[in-house]
C-alpha cells in the first residue's frame, strides 16, 4: 500500500497515480518560489501495521525571464525612417509577472 500526501497544503493538484510507487507531478503544477513537502506512507498489504513514511521537501526556484526582440538580432535602418523595436514577445516561464518593465540601451 502506498499513500501520497502533500503536507504544506500549497499543492492543490492530483496525487493519484497509475503506479502507486511513483508520484508524477505534471509540469506547471508547482508554483515558483514555493516549497512543497510530499510524503509517502508505505505499508505491507498483508500486514498494514508494518508500515513507514518518508518525505521530501521540494523547493521550486524561479526561472529567469527570456528577453526577445522581434525580427532577430540585427537590423539595417536608414536615417530617413523610424526604427521600431518590439520586445513584446519576452517570456516569463513561471508566468509570475503581471507587469513588465523594459529598459532600452544603445551599445555602439
Amino acid at each position: 500500500t502506498y499513500v501520497w500526501t502533500e503536507l504544506t497544503g500549497q499543492y492543490t493538484g492530483s496525487l493519484s497515480t497509475t503506479n502507486p510507487r511513483i508520484l508524477r507531478i505534471a509540469k506547471n503544477q508547482l508554483l515558483a518560489t514555493k516549497s512543497y513537502e510530499f510524503q509517502c506512507f508505505v505499508a505491507l498489504t498483508s500486514n498494514t501495521e508494518n508500515n513507514n513514511t518518508a518525505s521530501v521537501v521540494v523547493d521550486v526556484t524561479q526561472q529567469p525571464v527570456t528577453a526577445k526582440i522581434a525580427g532577430g538580432k540585427e537590423r539595417a535602418s536608414g536615417t530617413d525612417q523610424a526604427l521600431v523595436l518590439d520586445a513584446g514577445d519576452s517570456v516569463d516561464p513561471d508566468d509570475m509577472s503581471d507587469e513588465w518593465s523594459y529598459v532600452w540601451s544603445c551599445v555602439n
